[in-house]
């Protein structure tokens, strides 16, 4: 007896029988999926073809074909469609919509003899799930059939990965948990056993973001961008109802388990999802991007930020961790020569890794300065001449540079035109201080005058008014 493939098979398989010492028999194994059609082939020795020692069909020469009369194959009679070709000596019989029930072992027998047996065994996969699976999503199917032994089952995804691998005879579930979106494609399932292999195909579409960082370095009064790219346009009227946004919003948190405060929100209406800031404004790289920024961050910024998604029957989050980083110096204005100067290089999220270290742009000397793991680095520096101009703190994990931020320091001078006003000025004030003495020398010389003058009028009046005395004495004496 030989097969072949019907709906859904991509191969002819013939079973070639040899009959040895009169007596041999050959037995192949046939795997099929539920739905796909099988066409068995008899030679003309056979009388008679049947299923699991039930008689589905009688051959009689040269064309009669008699139907078994057992009840379990009246269903499996339906679905065949047995025919003699006489020329060829050949019995066909094709079976359509394979069902489950359908496995079992298939025998032509002529005249008392085995002559050829072909078991098949018919696999029906259920999916557990949606094919549009949400990220973190478990992949779940269900594969049912029956074998007489232990089937191999292997299961890759797109990029070739084996992420199961299973050995039954019954019904199997295969599942592969937390689905990421590089899952997205067509997964494979070798089924083999017997002799006898089948592949399962399997489409799946993911819906997430896509992959991007997650630690943004910033300096003070950056922009930054938080990129939250999906794999399916959710700006738009979702294909799918399972992926119909409900909500959602940007979330701020000092700690990485905590969702903390709200920082934006999502709009949802007719028109569809925007940012409540933005709405009306046209997506810059299309209607899978819900990407936003930050403007202007200063230090408190700092923190673990949340893009938070709702759906139906799930939630999806991004969270990026931003780390911002600052410089500074003590005193900040003109610094004069010879003196000395603080510079304080902060950041707002560190490792024991991570290195800041302070170094002096475009010099001609090595002068740099370091420390591991701290979160704030401050260096003292006695400022000559070659010292002024630009610093640069650098951030590093390793030898990799996470950000830097620059600081120049600037000479304190006087111009010439500087120098001219100083002496300008001390003239001024000399000047009017000089006016002011003499004014004070005039105004003394001035009330001592009049003092005098007061004095010497009082003694006149005095001795006038005496010698009128010593007139009226010396009349009364007469």
């Amino acid at each position: 007896m030989a097969w072949k493939t019907g709906k859904g098979g991509s191969a002819m398989l013939c079973l070639f029988l040899g009959i040895q010492m009169s007596l041999a028999q050959k037995e192949e194994v046939a795997f099929r999926w539920a739905g796909d059609s099988v066409t068995f082939t008899c030679d003309k020795k056979i009388t008679h073809w049947d299923k699991d020692g039930q008689t589905v069909y009688r051959f009689q020469h040269p064309s009669t074909i008699l139907r078994g009369s057992h009840p379990d194959i009246s269903d499996l009679q339906k679905r065949s469609r047995p025919t003699t070709q006489v020329n060829q000596e050949k019995h066909i019989i094709q079976v359509s919509s394979l069902l489950l029930s359908d496995t079992g072992v298939y025998r032509c027998l002529g005249h008392g003899t085995e002559h050829e047996t072909v078991q098949l065994v018919v696999f029906q996969v259920t999916p557990a799930n949606y094919q549009t699976l949400l990220v973190s999503d478990d992949l779940e199917l269900r594969l049912s059939f029956k074998a007489l032994w232990d089937v191999d089952i292997i299961c890759k995804d797109p990029k070739n990965n084996v992420r199961g691998t299973w050995k039954a005879q019954q019904g199997q579930d295969l599942k592969v948990k937390a689905l990421q979106p590089q899952d997205h494609g067509t997964w494979t399932c070798q089924i083999s056993g017997g002799k006898a292999s089948l592949e399962l195909r399997y489409e799946v579409t993911m819906a997430g973001f896509l992959p991007g960082p997650t630690t943004i370095y910033s300096r003070i009064n950056d922009t930054v961008p938080l990129p939250c790219v999906f794999t399916f346009n959710i700006r738009g009227k979702p294909f799918n109802e399972r992926l119909e946004v409900k909500g959602g919003g940007l979330y701020r948190s000092d700690d990485k388990d905590m969702l903390g405060q709200a920082q934006r929100l999502l709009n949802i209406s007719k028109d569809g999802v925007c940012w409540s800031n933005a709405c009306g404004e046209p997506p810059a790289a299309g209607p899978s991007d819900l990407s936003l920024s930050l403007p202007r961050v200063q230090f408190h910024d700092g923190g673990w930020y949340t893009v938070l998604v709702k759906f139906p029957r799930k939630e999806l989050k991004r969270t990026f961790h931003l780390s911002v980083l600052r410089v500074s110096a003590f005193p900040a204005g003109p610094v004069a020569p010879a003196s000395q100067v603080d510079l304080i290089c902060e950041v707002s999220s560190h490792s024991s890794e991570t290195v800041l270290k302070w170094t002096q742009v475009n010099s001609s000397t090595e002068d740099d300065h370091l420390v591991r793991g701290a979160g704030s680095f401050r260096i003292t520096l006695s400022m000559f001449p070659v010292r002024f101009g630009l610093w640069r703190c650098s951030l590093y994990n390793g030898e990799n540079l996470l950000q830097s931020a620059d600081f120049n320091i600037e000479e304190k001078r006087l111009s010439s035109f500087s120098d001219w006003r100083v002496w300008a000025l001390c003239g001024i004030i000399a000047l009017a201080l000089l006016l002011l003495l003499v004014c004070a020398v005039v105004c003394v010389a001035r009330c001592r005058r009049l003092r005098r003058r007061a004095s010497r009028m009082a003694w006149l009046k005095q001795q006038r008014t005496c010698q009128c005395k010593d007139q009226v004495n010396l009349l009364l004496r007469q």
